[in-house]
């Protein structure tokens, strides 16, 4: 009768399994931290740049479009793949008056690929608007 006790095969065996229960999503993890954190760039840069656009705009209306273009461009050029969202305050009425102040608010829904699901992130900003301008509507 012939005794196999030739393990030399056992350390192949072992090592896909620990690649594949220990590395595997270590890796996936990683991959969705990495992510978060470009959105959570992408969303204080764009509620910066957005609120800055706002307050210089010369009309409410086009303000908004401003801010919300350059808000989603913050976030394609950092390829993130978000929802996004952006709301603006105002303490004064009409939104524009020289010395109120503006609060934007930027929400975005992150897909995580790695781990399918996803995140949702906000910031807010606010900002005064020049009081040397004139007032805008």
């Amino acid at each position: 009768m012939r005794q196999w006790n030739d393990e030399s095969g056992n350390v192949i065996v072992e090592f896909v399994g620990v690649m594949i229960i220990l590395v595997v999503p270590a890796l996936l993890s990683l991959l969705a931290v990495s992510s978060l954190l470009m959105g959570q760039a992408a969303i204080t840069a764009a509620t910066r740049d957005g609120a800055r656009a706002f307050v210089r705009a010369e009309s409410v209306v086009q303000g908004r479009q401003h801010a919300t273009h350059i808000a989603t461009e913050a976030f394609e050029q950092r390829g993130v793949d978000a929802d996004v969202t952006v709301d603006f305050v105002c303490s004064a009425t009409p939104c524009l008056t020289p010395g109120a102040a503006v609060t934007t608010t930027v929400r975005a829904n992150v897909r995580l690929t790695s781990v399918g699901m996803s995140v949702t992130l906000d910031e807010s900003l606010r900002l005064p608007v020049d009081e040397l301008r004139e007032g805008r509507e």
